[in-house]
């Protein structure tokens, strides 16, 4: 936050408080309760809002190390993220490719390698499809580049992990991180870890 902004601000609180008054709008408005409990809108804000906006995964150091996993459901949606053997964070639906089936249960861990449980077709810690069991018999000419995790956009920015839940997004996280890059870096949030859940 600018410096003027947090002066505006405070000054303004400072102001309330000698007055006795509270922070009203002139007129009073009413809101109907639908708007708080309807699930039609409450999805539509899911899809539209929070699917398509980069939001706080993880802290990084969740990912401490290559091979390290976390599931986690991000608006809605089951997620694996993981650290390649490059140190590179990714993110995908945590679904396997054939059947649907949730490919790892595990809410952590650390493995290169996650095998789906239902028919055992196998992901890299990249998304790639490495193996299928009777592939041949079973899935003459299968692609499979066609088949790997469904991706999900992530980057690791200000020592977090961020994600859009949405496959097709593309969004740019240097630009949505920005106004809050300085705080971050005040805050010291890089070398922070997380101590408890």
């Amino acid at each position: 936050m600018e410096r003027s902004t947090e002066i505006s601000l405070l000054e303004e609180l400072q102001g309330l408080k000698d007055s006795g008054r509270f922070f009203l709008d002139e007129t009073v408005h009413s809101s109907p309760i639908t708007r708080y409990a309807d699930a039609g809108r409450f999805e539509a804000e899911v899809t539209d809002i929070f699917r398509k906006t980069p939001l706080i995964a993880a802290h990084a150091s969740e990912l401490p190390e290559p091979g390290s996993f976390l599931t986690r459901r991000v608006a809605g949606l089951p997620v694996l993220m993981t650290r390649d053997r490059q140190g590179a964070a990714h993110a995908f639906l945590n679904v396997c490719r054939h059947r649907g089936a949730r490919l790892v249960d595990a809410p952590s861990g650390c493995k290169h390698v996650f095998s789906c449980p239902y028919h055992a077709w196998t992901y890299s810690s990249t998304g790639a499809l490495r193996g299928v069991p009777h592939q041949k018999p079973g899935f003459p000419g299968i692609d499979r580049t066609e088949y790997g995790l469904k991706r999900l956009p992530a980057a690791e920015r200000l020592g977090l992990v961020w994600i859009v839940a949405d496959p097709e997004a593309a969004p740019d996280f240097d630009a949505h991180v920005a106004p809050i890059a300085d705080d971050f870096a005040w805050f010291g949030m890089e070398q922070l870890g997380v101590a408890r859940s």
